[in-house]
């Protein structure tokens, strides 16, 4: 259940010690070192609290101003069930690309991740010369993330296609010499099958045959999950 607080808390703001508690416990989800819970706050620059929620605000705002209002941003992040990021170590059955730090972009909820985390296992247990090749998820805290009109809600999820040579490459479904159809089905079909996606984007027409897999502009070098939850 969200935390609500009636007035705004942090620099210049109410301050009311309930709201503050409030806010202080928010916080201590996701920052560390932890701060003391007081229910005070000066709404000063050098106040812990105010310190505390401009690291938080960093994490997402350009200019952090060191307030959470009491229907703004700051307290919907706050309120969010924090989200997972994919794990950069081998042995899962894939690997990471895509443009700038993967560190930054392969956020997802957890049930999210467990799910490509289960998928991707099994997948490579039944094809030990393939790893998964795996793309944007998500923002840290969600949100608009370039080029995607998606990606916002750690439920979708960018993968390349398999290609017949195993390479950690790029490949088109019309590339008929580097393009593996038969590997890409059962990779999507492995999706298909586990309890949280929802659907599939991808442009092969032997592919978007099959139940829930749809074609979609821009989905020729990778395909699209939507997860559930």
């Amino acid at each position: 259940m969200s935390v609500k607080i009636t007035a705004s808390v942090g620099k210049g703001g109410t301050n009311n010690s309930v709201d503050v508690l409030a806010i202080q416990l928010l916080l201590n989800k996701w920052i560390e070192p932890k701060i003391a819970v007081t229910g005070t706050c000066t709404g000063k620059d050098d106040d812990a609290t105010v310190i505390a929620i401009k690291k938080f605000q960093g994490y997402f705002m350009k200019n952090p101003d060191g307030l959470v209002g009491k229907d703004g941003t700051t307290l919907r992040k706050l309120n969010m069930e924090p989200f997972i990021l994919l794990p950069q170590v081998s042995g899962y059955g894939y690997y990471s690309y895509g443009k700038g730090n993967w560190n930054e972009r392969q956020w997802g909820t957890k049930d999210t991740v467990d799910a490509l985390l289960e998928i991707t296992r099994n997948f490579r247990w039944n094809n030990p010369d393939t790893l998964v090749a795996i793309g944007d998820l998500s923002f840290r805290f969600g949100g608009t993330m370039a080029p995607h009109g998606t990606h916002k809600d750690g439920i979708h999820i960018d993968l390349r296609p398999c290609r017949i040579d195993n390479a950690m490459s790029p490949v088109v479904y019309t590339d008929t010499v580097n393009y593996d159809q038969d590997k890409t089905k059962a990779l999507i079909e492995s999706f298909l099958a586990h309890q949280n996606v929802k659907n599939i984007l991808f442009n092969d027409p032997v592919i978007y045959a099959l139940d829930r897999v749809s074609k979609y502009s821009g989905h020729d070098n990778h395909f699209h999950v939507t997860m559930l939850k």
